[in-house]
């Protein structure tokens, strides 16, 4: 079971990513590498922070244990679900959980909140816009 997320409204930088395909693999693969490296550096502060992508609190657990007191929501016992990992290839890049049941956490279920942690926000969206900007100058020589 995998977790999609696609990401739309993105018209801007789509088309930067066109461009950088245009002069070849090697533009588009260096700033897809770069933006799964962004993205996942992000999502895993969301974990820390305990937030959403448009920053809003996860909800709080409805019973504290032993097992869970002190522990960050979605740490778990083995830290799995937040070793969010990127895959890049020709043409793209997914972000993702590293374990299948990240699908219902980031949707929830009948008895449990979503906590969602994938996505795009202002902040990635600016960091992505960057990194293709300097890809695109570099490509074209330019400091500007």
């Amino acid at each position: 079971m995998t977790l999609e997320v696609k990401v739309s409204g993105l018209d801007e930088l789509n088309a930067s990513l066109e461009m950088l395909g245009r002069f070849g693999d090697a533009p588009l693969t260096r700033a897809l590498k770069s933006i799964g490296q962004a993205v996942v550096g992000q999502t895993i502060e969301r974990f820390e922070n305990e937030i959403d992508p448009d920053g809003n609190k996860w909800k709080r657990r409805k019973v504290e244990t032993k097992k869970t007191q002190g522990r960050k929501i979605l740490h778990g016992e083995t830290g799995q679900l937040k070793r969010v990992t990127y895959i890049d290839g020709k043409g793209f890049v997914k972000i993702g959980a590293s374990v299948n049941y990240g699908v219902f956490h980031q949707f929830g279920t009948k008895k449990m909140p979503a906590r969602a942690f994938l996505g795009i926000n202002k902040d990635d969206y600016e960091e992505i816009t960057e990194i293709l900007t300097n890809q695109l100058r570099k490509h074209f020589g330019t400091n500007n």
